[in-house]
């Protein structure tokens, strides 16, 4: 009878394991499946260096930028996709090889908004870049309250005013901030080096909504520095309906016989 309990402990035990809760991936881009093409303005590419085009679902707010000057500067016009080994050779490198996490040297696509290229062909003036990008909406049916995260890579090195924001709308709501990077809040201050390749992790409160966007942001910027973002991946645990494994079933069995077994000696 003790032997059969035990192995009916271990048994439950497994199933309890195997039933634990899982993590779902609701996004997960590198921007590698963007189609680049050739630049229009810059030099230094080899023909396959930018999109202003990203991923499906994404929407971007350029309405706060300086306009460009016919197709001057087009290639940073907000938020645009490049090749980072182009982007590093258009733009005079100025440590853009530093973010190593977005491909550099293997022709890694990343998503960057750069208004120091951009005021190079056109004048921003003070702060006349203020650009948003935001995210297709994921479906958090079946996402456990308060387990969702975003990760991604980041460079931002900042300057005089600029700041970087990422921020969260929950079923179409309001945005509130979940990050924000600027010279006030840098371990060294302007021109600092300290964010120009970090990995990131942020959990994310997701109480009862039904769906969720990310808005990354680059405002207050002039001939500033720049904000370049890859592979974002946002995860959720699953809310598990555990179901009676057959094991358990078989173990309730060999307990009921065990127990039967008993009575009748």
């Amino acid at each position: 009878m003790n032997n059969i309990i035990k192995s009916l402990a271990l048994i439950v035990g497994f199933s309890a394991a195997s039933a634990s809760a899982s993590v779902i991936t609701l996004m997960d881009e590198n921007f590698e499946s963007i189609n680049l093409g050739a630049f229009v303005n810059e030099g230094g590419g080899d023909g396959t260096d930018y999109s202003s085009t990203g991923p499906a679902g994404w929407s971007k707010d350029n309405s706060g930028i300086v306009a460009p000057q016919g197709s001057n500067s087009i290639e940073y016009y907000g938020f645009t996709f490049l090749d980072i080994d182009s982007w590093i050779v258009a733009s005079a490198n100025q440590n853009r090889d530093k973010f190593t996490k977005g491909g550099v040297g293997s022709h890694g696509t990343v998503m960057v908004a750069d208004p120091d290229e951009y005021d190079d062909q056109t004048s921003l003036g003070s702060n006349g870049f203020n650009a948003y990008i935001t995210t297709n909406a994921m479906d958090l049916s079946g996402i456990l309250d308060n387990s969702l995260a975003v990760a991604f890579d980041s460079s931002f090195v900042a300057y005089d005013d600029s700041e970087v924001t990422l921020d969260v709308s929950y079923d179409g709501g309001a945005f509130s901030n979940l990050l924000t990077y600027n010279t006030v809040n840098d371990p060294i201050g302007a021109n600092s080096l300290a964010r120009i390749n970090e990995g990131l992790l942020i959990n994310v409160g997701n109480t009862g909504a039904s769906s969720v966007v990310f808005r990354f942001g680059l405002t207050n910027a002039g001939n500033d520095w720049w904000w370049a973002v890859d592979n974002i991946k946002v995860t959720g645990q699953a809310i598990d309906v555990p179901e009676p494994s057959t094991l358990v079933i078989f173990g309730l069995g060999l307990l009921g016989l065990a127990v039967r077994k008993t009575k009748n000696k």
